[in-house]
């Protein structure tokens, strides 16, 4: 097994599981340090407001391993429902990443935001993620995009933000005469503000942490940018929200409120807002699982158009990896070969007394001549049929046995 993923997502696990499971950005690099020299060669971490998922190249511990690192590190104690892990090795693990960048998994079929958060996965995973992990996340965004296109998902706006703003729209009516804030300027935050702004709201309140972010999205959609030190206050202003930071505990709790009416959409993963917050009066809460009813399944012709394009990508990574693992065994193939020449031509040298420098070499460019001949057919052979899937390793061991037997 050469890749492995584990993973839990809005299709397998509850969203009170999937909040007490996420890791936020600023923690990723540290989870990743922890599990990569005990558990593979490379590691990425996705985790976004639907998905936990960790990657593994060269994986040397069980999903079952990799759970209970993740479990550790977030301090998770509690049982988890039945199959609410999902793990997929090799083909399958190259074919749920592509899907995922896709938007095909998504709890927003299409999504448009999960190609970055596909690309921000791997810019935070650094070191931890090598040569295989790191094309396979590339070329992901790169299949994803593609498959949304044959299926004419880019021609619509679709994405956790979007779909928070329309339903918005249709819980008050209008959003005309409204205000609404938007906390978190990222990917989620800034599809939101737009999805406000295309359904009519009058008055946009745009809070981050970093209040520059915040300033350069008030620049894009036009709105009032603020810090998170005036939260508070762009509450007390607001008639309805959408909130996606990725803090990592809630920051909006009962008392930072007025008691005035209030809509909340919250799409954070671990959640924004205090579930304590439901029990306000004249407040109504929705969250991820409240954008469900939002969504019109798309065409099966779409959706197929979008799987082809997915199976395909997926094929071509796969050459591309055995390709990769049969240049490292034709180099041992080669390594083998020479040493057992070297070892031969040593042993003849030793018994053949009186041969000048001369007869000497003619008798090295023989041996070296001989080992190229009888070396080529295997290699010739090892490139053809690495695409069909014959284990590039077997032919090394077999050299390795040969040169252990003389």
């Amino acid at each position: 097994m050469r890749l492995l993923a584990v993973a839990l997502d809005h299709q397998s696990a509850p969203l009170d599981i999937r909040q007490q499971l996420a890791i936020p950005p600023q923690q990723a690099a540290a989870f990743l340090t922890a599990i990569v020299p005990a558990f593979a060669g490379e590691a990425v971490l996705l985790s976004t407001c639907n998905r936990i998922e960790v990657y593994l190249a060269e994986p040397s511990a069980s999903p079952d391993g990799v759970l209970a690192a993740l479990r550790r590190f977030c301090g998770h104690t509690g049982s988890l429902p039945v199959n609410a892990v999902i793990s997929v090795a090799d083909r399958d693990a190259i074919a749920r990443l592509f899907s995922i960048a896709a938007g095909l998994r998504s709890q927003v079929l299409g999504d448009q935001a999960i190609s970055g958060q596909v690309r921000d996965a791997l810019e935070a995973a650094g070191g931890a993620a090598g040569p295989i992990l790191t094309s396979l996340f590339q070329r992901a965004i790169a299949a994803g995009r593609r498959a949304r296109r044959a299926a004419g998902f880019d021609h619509g706006a679709r994405s956790a933000g979007d779909s928070a703003a329309e339903l918005l729209l249709q819980t008050l009516g209008t959003l005309r005469g409204k205000t609404a804030m938007v906390l978190g300027s990222g990917s989620s935050g800034a599809s939101a503000a737009q999805g406000l702004r295309q359904r009519g709201i009058s008055r946009l309140l745009l809070v981050n942490r970093n209040r520059h972010r915040a300033e350069s999205l008030a620049a894009r959609v036009g709105g009032l940018a603020m810090g998170l030190d005036e939260l508070e206050q762009a509450l007390a202003m607001a008639d309805c929200a959408i909130c996606s930071t990725s803090a990592p505990y809630p920051l909006i709790r009962p008392g930072h409120l007025t008691g005035r009416p209030l809509t909340l959409v919250d799409i954070a993963v671990p959640a924004d807002v205090a579930s304590a917050v439901r029990q306000l009066a004249n407040v109504h809460l929705f969250d991820l699982d409240d954008l469900d009813s939002l969504q019109a399944p798309p065409a099966e012709e779409q959706l197929a158009r979008a799987w082809d394009v997915v199976a395909a990508e997926t094929e071509a990574f796969e050459r591309w990896h055995a390709g990769r693992r049969t240049g490292r065994t034709l180099q041992r193939l080669r390594e083998h070969a020479n040493a057992i020449g070297q070892a031969e031509l040593d042993h003849a040298l030793r018994r053949l007394d009186g041969l000048d420098e001369h007869e000497r070499e003619v008798i090295a460019e023989m041996a070296h001549r001989l080992v190229q001949k009888l070396v080529h057919p295997p290699i010739v052979w090892l490139r053809s049929s690495a695409e069909g899937g014959t284990p590039p390793e077997r032919l090394a061991e077999l050299f390795a046995e040969a040169r252990n037997a003389r």
